[in-house]
């Protein structure tokens, strides 16, 4: 078996596993019937998975801190970007169709604002290779840019993602919107345009 091909099924059966999970997490829950209401209101208002944070005190939470070491060996950190709007992208390099369509919506809404935000592509997955993956990722989509690094700060856990997803953090470094497993481009514009006025 070639190395690509080993690289691969590693990655499937890293999100297969991720998937079980997250799926028996949410059967405990709504069997418990603590999930049913928020979760059907949730799909009914937002049947794609994206959020915005609610008003009030939920809103004014800082997001989590982190500081984490991009592909090229530049480090990052939350509170070096304080004043400009961060977005997380939670994405996997290689063989994620979903990602290749967020990127596209992503790209085109940096293109739009002027590339006025700062874009943190983020691996939750940590194999051989997965550096270059990344830059070869980013070559590809034209993305160059943007900080690319691997989840070894566990955001994941931080940001309660078990999955791929967009989080939006104003220059007050507040999380302020969040699309689970991805966000399309209105909610992307929608999410950072009135950020940056």
């Amino acid at each position: 078996m070639s190395q690509n091909a080993l690289k691969l099924a590693a990655i499937a059966a890293a999100l297969i596993i991720v998937a079980i999970a997250g799926l028996m997490a949410l059967s405990m829950l709504s069997t418990s019937g603590e999930m049913e209401e928020p979760l059907e209101k949730a799909v009914e208002e937002r049947g794609d998975g994206a959020t915005g944070v609610d008003e009030g005190e939920e809103a004014q939470a800082k997001a989590p801190s982190f500081t984490l070491m991009d592909v090229r060996g530049e480090t990052i950190s939350l509170e070096d970007l304080e004043g400009r709007v961060v977005v997380l992208w939670f994405m996997i390099p290689v063989g994620c169709p979903i990602c290749a369509v967020q990127v596209d919506d992503l790209k085109k809404v940096y293109e739009e604002l002027g590339g006025e935000f700062v874009v943190i592509a983020v691996s939750p997955l940590d194999y051989e290779g997965v550096e270059d993956d990344m830059l070869e990722f980013a070559s590809r989509y034209g993305v160059e840019e943007w900080y690319f690094a691997v989840d070894r700060a566990n955001l994941t856990i931080e940001y309660d993602i078990v999955e791929m997803g967009v989080i939006v953090i104003d220059p007050e470094g507040r999380e302020v919107f969040r699309g689970i497993p991805r966000a399309s481009y209105d909610e992307l514009k929608n999410a950072i345009d009135p950020l940056l006025s």
